[in-house]
């Protein structure tokens, strides 16, 4: 499996970013980071870092997608922490760190 770096969005609960980081990912969560990041400032992270940003807000993710950024953005419609996993396992070979947009759920 591909090593992806994941920058996590404050709304992801905490279990899920233990369970990742226990599965052998590089994860940074915005809550540890920095709890009053702007997203702009998020986005700029992830580039800088080459990090995926997975997020639960709609918003936030159409946002990240419209700028175009050199950054890729996961959506997770569910809260799975076993099922989220196992996806990001599934797309770690595959996925383009620029530019994808990622649904799951």
């Amino acid at each position: 499996m591909l090593q992806i770096k994941l920058l996590i969005d404050r709304n992801i609960d905490d279990k899920l970013v233990d369970a990742l980081r226990m599965e052998g990912f590089d994860v940074i969560s915005v809550k540890e980071w920095n709890k009053s990041a702007k997203d702009d400032e998020i986005v700029e992270k992830a580039e800088r870092e080459e990090r995926i940003i997975v997020t639960k807000d709609s918003y936030f993710a159409e946002k990240i997608f419209r700028r175009k950024p050199k950054c890729s953005v996961i959506f997770l419609g569910f809260d799975d922490p076993e099922m989220i996993i196992l996806a990001l396992k599934g797309i770690a070979d595959v996925l383009d760190i620029r530019g994808s947009y990622i649904i799951l759920g």
